[in-house]
């Protein structure tokens, strides 16, 4: 077998460490010829190793099996080239079409039969199985980089680092963000696991012509007070938690799509979103829909054994998996009536609505970190080009990625606006108390003016200052006739 000198360098320690003792195992995948690499810490002696790669679910391999179905790999040594891998395995089964539509009986049954992109490895002695595992083909992905192989290594000291699996991604996360209080560590890259029951309910009531409430316990309606918005779905069970760790990064677990209603901890679509307030990092993992459902027993994203029983794939930026970025492109938690029907102790939405105060200085207060911040994180210029190119990136900054601005959570809700455009058209416009706030907005960050000032401004002053003191009074926002007409007149 032929091996570059970087594979043999990234081998030799570890083949001088396992001279003695039992025979040990690790796939790791070299994507620059497509093929898995099996690293040994000893020879063979003898013994026979099969291996292939294959789409489907955890804990089916049986080695009895596959010794009947494939030919043993021919070479020798510490370090054996492997089967070449289907590119298709390379890339999740989940796609932006399956993350916000309700997936077509075709596409359930392909995720029934399981998402994962498994390496199976069974190592015979005549008839006796010496070691039978099965190994993420990313995580293998992700050592393999790590290791060199297949060209240069990442650099995961300065942050240039591919990430491919959700595992290597939850490692990345909490080294940015801090733990994850949802679980506590109970050794090296192992956690407790968390249950969604824990978390708090998000009512579905139902109000009839005559006034009357009422509210399911289980299942679907047509029709209800307050609606999902990403599903255009009224159901029971739903549940959603926040916590804050010690660097201040808001966490917030998700827990929709239920099976079986308020008593049940089963659930297709169980997603967790991390971001930091002070640095914009943020970090988004999600379930493999509809296929991992376990609610009750909700792994740590970075568990190096438990992570791939509900985590699947990296989602945060465009191009990477659901592309969470479509929808939280400009403030990592979205709010809306039925999300915030979800009430902490005191009665405040439990998804923290980050900056928001009541009281004549809530707008200041509002915007109190934006204000404080340059416009972009350190991060957030590199990133949002990597974004654009579709590469997988760690953390999506909270600002300056969408064109649209930030979301004014703090007032009534309206549709979120992408990109100048409202995502509903058929539903929702954009009012004109939007645009003004808007305004307010721009006028913070692009005029310089002094927040104090802007305070005692009304709404129309605000408006016409921008027009009036901007040298091509272009902006994005939507304009009525009457604005123009009077700009016109004040200059």
């Amino acid at each position: 077998m032929r091996t570059s000198p970087a594979t043999r360098v990234a081998t030799f320690a570890l083949a001088l460490l396992g001279c003695g003792g039992d025979l040990e195992v690790t796939p790791v995948y070299n994507h620059a010829n497509g093929r898995v690499v099996l690293e040994l810490n000893q020879d063979l002696d003898g013994n026979k190793i099969y291996t292939r790669v294959r789409r489907g679910s955890y804990h089916q391999l049986d080695c009895a099996k596959l010794v009947a179905e494939i030919e043993p790999l021919a070479d020798s040594g510490t370090n054996i080239d492997g089967p070449f891998v289907d590119p298709a395995l390379t890339k999740g089964v989940l796609r932006p079409r399956v993350g916000r539509k309700p997936p077509t009986p075709a596409m359930l049954a392909q995720l029934m039969k399981g998402v994962d992109s498994i390496i199976d490895v069974c190592v015979m002695d005549g008839s006796d199985v010496k070691i039978q595992l099965e190994r993420d083909l990313f995580q293998a992905w992700d050592a393999g980089r790590r290791e060199g192989i297949g060209g240069k290594a990442d650099d995961p000291a300065s942050g240039e680092q591919e990430i491919n699996s959700a595992q290597a991604y939850g490692e990345r996360c909490i080294a940015e963000l801090g733990e994850i209080p949802f679980f506590e560590k109970t050794g090296d890259g192992t956690y407790s696991t968390y249950d969604c029951l824990e978390s708090t309910e998000i009512p579905m009531t139902i109000t009839d012509a005559n006034g009357n409430v009422t509210k399911p316990q289980e299942g679907e309606v047509a029709k209800c007070d307050k609606p999902q918005y990403i599903y255009s779905l009224c159901e029971a069970g739903p549940r959603v938690a926040a916590r804050t760790n010690d660097q201040g990064t808001r966490w917030v677990l998700l827990c929709r799509k239920s099976i079986g209603g308020l008593t049940s901890n089963q659930f297709n679509d169980i997603a967790m979103i991390g971001t930091n307030p002070f640095t914009g990092k943020t970090c988004f993992f999600q379930n493999a829909l509809y296929s991992k459902t376990d609610g009750g027993h909700v792994p740590h994203p970075a568990d190096k054994v438990k992570s791939t029983d509900l985590w699947s794939g990296v989602h945060g930026g465009l191009g990477s998996g659901i592309e969470c970025a479509h929808c939280h492109d400009a403030d990592p938690f979205i709010h809306s009536p039925w999300i915030d029907g979800a009430k902490d102790a005191q009665g405040r939405p439990t998804v923290p609505k980050m900056g928001c105060r009541s009281g004549p200085r809530a707008w200041r207060q509002r915007h109190a970190v934006r204000a404080r911040q340059p416009r972009r994180s350190a991060l957030a210029d590199g990133e949002a080009d990597r974004v654009r190119r579709g590469q997988r990136v760690l953390a999506l900054p909270s600002h300056g990625l969408a064109a649209c601005g930030r979301r004014n959570i703090c007032r009534a809700w309206t549709a979120p606006i992408h990109r100048g455009r409202a995502s509903r058209p058929d539903k929702f416009q954009r009012s004109g108390a939007q645009v003004l706030d808007a305004a307010r907005q721009h006028a913070e960050l692009q005029l310089g003016r002094r927040m104090d000032e802007l305070r005692v401004l009304s709404r129309a002053q605000v408006h016409l200052e921008l027009w009036r003191e901007l040298d091509e009074p272009s902006l994005h926002l939507a304009r009525r006739p009457d604005d123009a007409r009077r700009w016109r007149r004040q200059r």
